[in-house]
């Protein structure tokens, strides 16, 4: 830029002293290309110094955010190394028997590994691994709570239903008794109860036997014109019996194999 200068002052002195028209259209011509490469330079000049003016706002920018950022990072590390000291010094009011906290040693020989595990880091850890273990046991304890509440009321209502049950059997047992007393009455004034061989009879079915013993009662206590009788082979109800038995016994051998 200065030798540009300095030729152009030699350029104006040479053309101070020029004569003839030539010289000083070649002297002016060689001035105007220096005025030109002159304007260039300084243009080329102007734009690198607004270039560096935006490097230098970006470089100022960001200088002002690493500094913000590092007086954040100098604020919070102040505010963690407080916090930490504040833990670290901290005593709780509390007592392990207190609050019911298990004892180090039932937590060692009772726990889940991965509790154990992340308590050998530190005393803290230990105590807050306790603490879960703690957690653990005693959600396990209530929900067994609430399951035997749950199994309680089902047995009260169950028990409740059979004591309707056992009532309303009584009322119908006093009703029976009533009902059944003025035969009972008859039945114990009145002569033995003639019955077929015994033989015969215990061959009856059940239904039949009942049926058959009642109106046998009932004919000696009251004298009804009725005859009641077993009839029929004894050898062959024997028989049929026996055959009854062993289909049953069979059945129940299928039934056990399979």
């Amino acid at each position: 830029m200065e030798e540009e200068l300095r030729s152009l002052r030699d350029l104006a002195g040479e053309l101070v002293t020029a004569s003839g028209g030539d010289a000083v259209k070649a002297l002016a011509k060689s001035g105007m290309l220096r005025l030109l490469r002159l304007k260039a330079e300084n243009a080329r000049l102007a734009h690198g110094t607004e270039r560096l003016r935006e490097e230098t706002a970006k470089a100022k920018a960001s200088l002002e955010q690493d500094d913000l950022a590092l007086q954040n990072l100098l604020y919070e590390k102040q505010y963690y190394e407080k916090e930490v000291s504040g833990c670290r010094s901290f005593k709780s009011a509390f007592s392990d028997e207190t609050i019911g906290l298990q004892t180090e040693e039932e937590f060692w020989a009772n726990a889940e590994e991965d509790l154990k595990n992340k308590a050998k880091a530190s005393d803290h850890d230990l105590m807050l691994q306790r603490l879960a273990h703690e957690m653990r046991l005693r959600k396990s304890m209530a929900k067994d709570l609430e399951e035997r509440k749950k199994s309680k009321s089902m047995l009260l209502q169950k028990v409740g239903g059979q004591e309707r049950v056992l009532k309303q059997l009584q009322s119908h047992l006093r009703g029976l008794d009533e009902s059944a007393r003025p035969l009972h009455e008859v039945l114990s004034g009145g002569p033995a109860v003639r019955l077929a061989p015994r033989a015969a009879v215990d061959l009856l079915p059940l239904p039949l036997f009942v049926l058959y013993s009642q109106m046998a009662a009932a004919r000696d206590a009251l004298g009804l014109p009725l005859t009641v009788a077993v009839t029929g082979s004894v050898e062959e109800a024997v028989a049929l019996q026996q055959q009854a038995a062993s289909e049953q016994q069979q059945e129940a051998e299928a039934g056990q194999g399979e």
